[in-house]
């Protein structure tokens, strides 16, 4: 999927001239975290969020700093956050660093922008104006829009069932095993042997349950721990 498959088309924007009050009441109306400030050309200019807001002479929760704070504060600084805790327009408390997608990047590269930068949405723009724009409620969406493994076609048979299976854990470095280890019966996956810890039988069965046609995983393994390891629940040495 991509960014224009999953983005909000009819963006709440504001431009620099609302109001802070204007603002709040938007958020809280139509239940987001965040706006997108735009010109008369649709163009993105800034963003107001909720931690836009936060630091407000009206809340008295504006920045106080001691002396020898206000001594290695530059003054560009101080005076952002003066004009942040008491201007009156979007463009006074407006974040104007705003990194924008193309509608065709991937959720992929989507979520690793999220990451990298530390922001909750991202406006998608087409030649410079605003179109949409992508939050991380639209990936969760995403997420209970697609099909589970269960709701996928199954596997034929446990011999099929157990094929794929081996095929998707030699992918991956933890997932190496003797293929006497993995028991496929009537659709129950059984893990026997020895697993490296808890964390790597999660990612066994997480890898199983996806494989469709499984029904459940049933856990017969003993998870090896430095200097001993644990066998039904106990830690042996």
């Amino acid at each position: 999927m991509k960014a224009h498959d999953i983005m909000t088309r009819k963006v709440v924007c504001v431009n620099r001239e609302t109001p802070v009050p204007e603002i709040a009441e938007l958020l809280l109306n139509n239940h987001i975290s965040g706006v997108p400030v735009v010109d008369e050309k649709m163009h993105v200019v800034g963003i107001v969020s909720e931690g836009d807001l936060l630091r407000r002479v009206e809340l008295g929760t504006e920045k106080h700093r001691g002396r020898l704070a206000s001594f290695f504060t530059s003054v560009s600084r101080s005076a952002e956050e003066f004009a942040r805790a008491r201007g009156l327009r979007a463009e006074d408390v407006m974040t104007e660093a705003v990194f924008s997608i193309p509608p065709d990047m991937s959720l992929m590269e989507i979520v690793d922008v999220l990451e990298k930068r530390g922001v909750k949405r991202l406006p998608v723009v087409t030649n410079n104006r605003l179109v949409g724009i992508v939050t991380r409620a639209n990936l969760v969406r995403a997420l209970v829009a697609l099909p589970s493994a269960k709701d996928k076609p199954g596997a034929s048979n446990d011999v099929a069932i157990k094929a794929q299976l081996i095929d998707e854990l030699n992918k991956h470095p933890w997932g190496h095993r003797p293929a006497s280890d993995v028991v496929v019966t009537d659709g129950v996956v059984h893990f026997w042997g020895l697993c490296g810890s808890t964390s790597e039988f999660k990612a066994l069965r997480v890898c199983a349950e996806a494989v469709p046609g499984v029904k459940s995983v049933v856990d017969h393994m003993i998870v090896v721990e430095p200097g001993g390891y644990v066998e039904g629940g106990l830690f042996v040495a």
